[in-house]
């Protein structure tokens, strides 16, 4: 299986997922813009937004 294969690497975070597909097909690496984040320093939650090149 390679690694621009759907089912490779299921068990991996989305954000390394999206960084192992962009490198499998030899792109550029996503770029990623923090828009927001909120709760307490111990449950912090993020808001981001991915663009691909």
């Amino acid at each position: 299986m390679q690694k621009a294969d759907v089912q490779y690497g299921v068990n991996v975070n989305p954000i390394s997922r999206l960084i192992q597909i962009q490198q499998a097909q030899k792109k550029k690496e996503p770029v990623y813009t923090l828009l927001a984040e909120r709760g307490v320093p111990r449950r912090r939650e993020f808001v981001i937004q991915v663009s691909k090149h």
